[in-house]
């Protein structure tokens, strides 16, 4: 009898740690699929942010805060000049006459 109740014993402490290893399984599954929610959510934020930035960075936005709000203007011409100095450009300097 004594023997009997060990192995009941026994099974019943084996049954016990299964049931208890299934519910830590579960909860790590849910854990995993509510991280990967988050992951998307955050995902999905970042790229607004991204949009956001673009938006921000537009050249028409930045220029038309610079003429209404600065006032500032466009230039009538554009001059690009890629050489720095007057001796990589090839011009004669001519000096000037001091009265």
């Amino acid at each position: 009898m004594k023997g009997i109740c060990i192995v009941v014993g026994m099974i019943v402490l084996c049954v016990i740690m299964l049931l208890f290893m299934q519910s830590m399984k579960a909860r790590t599954g849910y854990e995993v699929v509510r991280m990967q929610q988050e992951v998307v959510q955050l995902t999905k934020a970042n790229d607004e942010l991204n949009l956001e930035v673009a938006e921000l960075k537009s050249p028409t936005r930045i220029q038309k805060i610079a003429q209404d709000k600065l006032g500032m203007v466009l230039p009538d011409a554009f001059v690009y000049n890629s050489k720095g100095t007057t001796v990589e450009r090839d011009v004669q300097v001519t000096k000037r006459i001091v009265d």
